[in-house]
């Protein structure tokens, strides 16, 4: 292919890509931090997380393992998903959703979070006002199942 054909190709804005997420899930129990949003703040060990209570905004930024209030977060595909990295504790969560106003309900299973980096801070910035609330999913008690028969099929008593 002459460099003339190859001009028509242009190069993909891998940011602007669909599936190309920066975010966050926010569950009762873990934040979820997406593989991409990882990547962004170069795929540290742990992390720190920074609270914006007036803003309603959460900022996490890389962080050594001996700095103080940094986390470790937990290995991909341990407990979740292989394009997922988690920060767990039920406790850290609580206070952190509580400083968020983000509720949690018998409908509301998490929160997904877009956001943003930051290069001059080296910073991932989440607002929770573009957050979107994710229902719970109906589950059908253990031991049952649908059988899909007709009435003809049944036996008579």
């Amino acid at each position: 292919m002459t460099d003339e054909e190859f001009a028509v190709f242009r190069e993909v804005e891998i940011d602007k890509m669909p599936g190309y997420w920066i975010g966050i899930t926010i569950g009762r129990t873990a934040i979820r931090i997406s593989e991409k949003a990882f990547a962004k703040i170069g795929e540290p060990c742990c992390i720190r997380i920074l609270i914006d209570e007036e803003g309603k905004r959460l900022s996490i930024k890389p962080a050594k393992p001996d700095e103080d209030n940094s986390m470790r977060i937990t290995p991909r595909g341990k407990y979740y998903t292989e394009d997922t990295l988690a920060i767990s504790g039920p406790k850290l969560i609580e206070a952190i959703s509580e400083k968020l106003s983000l509720v949690f309900t018998a409908k509301i299973a998490r929160y997904r979070i877009p956001g943003i980096y930051d290069k001059e801070q080296r910073a991932l910035i989440f607002d929770t006002a573009d957050a979107e609330a994710v229902p719970k999913k109906e589950r059908k008690p253990k031991g049952t199942r649908t059988l899909d028969i007709d009435a003809e099929e049944l036996p008579e008593d």
